[in-house]
């Protein structure tokens, strides 16, 4: 009879974590939405944080450009495009490894985690088509514009670079957009049904049986 005292009151115990934890995250996403500002701030610092290494990535790939142009390849605008995919796909692919993990770099310095919408920790699949949204598209379409630039695409007023670059500040718009609306759901968040957590969500619940958790 005790152990099954025991038993019943370990399952009780069990159930009324799982009841505080999901009102911890019901009372997270209510301050995600009276902190608004705070949070769009935070994110965007995160991110520039989190660009600064992107551009790290971009710098290490330059030896590869010197070879491209000692080697004449430059004279190709696709050869050239095709290349400057190379550091976008570096770059999305480390974020995606570590919002697995629950936060890049940048967001765990600005106290933020990225979770899907139940709370659960975000699939690699999930993390790879988010970052391709936040940082590949965006970043990629930029390199487009910016090479077609160079090669004279304005000056003769191509039709195809002029679509690129209202579509780029488009995607660029949308991202910002969704980071200022109320609810602060990007557009990236909307697709894989993620969203971005303050830390700590422990927020008037008793803090001596959940233990607060983090996010970006």
């Amino acid at each position: 009879m005790g152990q099954l005292l025991v038993t019943i009151g370990k399952r009780t115990s069990a159930r009324s974590v799982r009841s505080r934890r999901s009102e911890a995250r019901r009372l997270s996403r209510e301050n995600v939405n009276m902190k608004f500002n705070q949070l769009a701030a935070r994110r965007l610092a995160a991110y520039a944080l989190d660009v600064a290494g992107y551009l790290g990535i971009a710098a290490a790939t330059a030896p590869v450009g010197a070879l491209s142009t000692s080697a004449g390849w430059d004279k190709s605008q696709a050869f050239v495009i095709s290349v400057s995919v190379v550091p976008v796909i570096i770059a999305t692919g480390v974020a995606a490894r570590a919002e697995v993990r629950g936060a890049t770099w940048g967001k765990r310095r600005l106290g933020l985690r990225v979770e899907r919408s139940d709370g659960q920790p975000l699939s690699l699949a999930r993390a790879i088509s988010r970052n391709v949204l936040k940082i590949a598209v965006p970043w990629q379409l930029g390199h487009i514009v910016a090479i077609g630039t160079v090669y004279g695409g304005f000056e003769s007023s191509d039709r195809r670079l002029i679509a690129v670059s209202l579509l780029t500040y488009g995607v660029i718009g949308i991202g910002f957009w969704g980071l200022l609306r109320r609810s602060g759901i990007a557009m990236h968040d909307m697709a894989v049904n993620s969203r971005v957590y303050c830390r700590p969500i422990c927020t008037r619940v008793d803090q001596a049986e959940l233990r607060c958790r983090g996010g970006v």
